[in-house]
């Protein structure tokens, strides 16, 4: 198995945000599962696979979703709200029981969930706030029974049937972009795509708020995916975020274009360089740890899940 050079829209943010942290994500931790890896590369690998509480309940909302879509298709039925809630609290009190009896800095075991306030000290989280987050996930949960987005879905598979549903499973997809004489493989994974009257509907679940960011990276990518997957043309796709916890009512649609795509072929060729210039050999994952600077500062090393291995990180207290 060989660590080949591929990108996805989270690593190149990482990189810009931190190089020092992309490595550890992305060459640092490969290997750290093996008995005889050395004791940082399976620390390394152990925090990789850390999560905090909000990744980790956004990824059991989205399970849910995929769940209620996926009986749906099965049955023609959808479930009872209240039930679904319930086997979702389930879940989550579970997650959290395994992850607070576990032994903090015990390695990482496959299908466990291991939150990060239950293992560094410095991100412990007291009681109300653990609620908090519970709170919100639920309300992710009822956003999503009283969302503009199933209502689309119903709209859409009154008219298509089940089919309409094309994707509803997080599945890693693949884009190849050509930079330079390379071939990259670009991931995307949709949440949802739906399809009505011959028009695709790329649906982003969002468990957080609302915020003021740009998403053309995203939308393009996107897009330029369902065009070469379902051989359509862009014009004939549209993206939409869905704050289920904020506002579940609203859904925005926005429409990309050929120019849009290459352009944003062209942010994602050059953040591919500057990635590449780093890395000793792509092709067999070989990459230093001191070609790749850190930028530390208190904000930002607070919250990495690195800090801990990291030489350059600023101490907090």
């Amino acid at each position: 198995m060989v660590n080949t050079f591929s990108l996805s829209i989270s690593q190149m943010d990482k990189f810009q945000s931190c190089p020092r942290a992309y490595w550890f994500s992305r060459y640092g931790s490969w290997g750290g599962w093996m008995e005889n890896a050395p004791e940082r590369t399976k620390e390394i690998y152990r925090l990789k696979n850390l999560t905090g509480v909000y990744l980790w309940t956004g990824n059991r909302v989205h399970e849910a979703i995929q769940d209620i879509l996926s009986g749906f298709q099965k049955t023609g039925h959808w479930p009872e709200e209240d039930v679904v809630i319930k086997d979702f609290l389930d879940k989550l009190r579970k997650d959290y029981r395994q992850s607070a009896t576990a032994t903090p800095g015990s390695p990482f075991q496959k299908g466990t969930v291991r939150l990060i306030e239950h293992d560094d000290p410095y991100r412990a989280i007291d009681a109300s706030m653990w609620k908090s987050v519970t709170d919100r996930a639920i309300f992710c949960v009822r956003g999503f029974f009283s969302s503009a987005a199933l209502k689309e879905i119903r709209s859409a598979v009154e008219e298509e049937g089940p089919e309409a549903i094309v994707r509803k499973d997080d599945v890693l997809e693949t884009l190849p972009i050509q930079v330079d004489a390379r071939t990259i493989p670009v991931y995307v994974t949709i949440d949802m795509l739906l399809k009505k009257d011959n028009h695709y509907l790329v649906v982003d679940w969002k468990t957080g708020k609302p915020k003021d960011e740009n998403h053309d990276r995203q939308t393009a990518l996107y897009a330029a995916f369902v065009v070469k997957k379902f051989e359509t043309k862009p014009e004939n796709v549209s993206f939409a975020l869905s704050y289920l916890a904020f506002t579940p009512g609203i859904l925005d649609k926005t429409h990309t274009d050929e120019k849009r795509i290459e352009r944003v072929f062209g942010e994602v060729r050059d953040s591919a360089r500057s990635i590449l210039s780093c890395i000793d050999d792509p092709d067999e994952g070989v990459a230093r740890e001191d070609r790749f600077k850190a930028k530390p500062s208190r904000w930002k090393c607070a919250g990495c899940e690195y800090r801990r291995v990291c030489p350059d990180a600023m101490l907090v207290s």
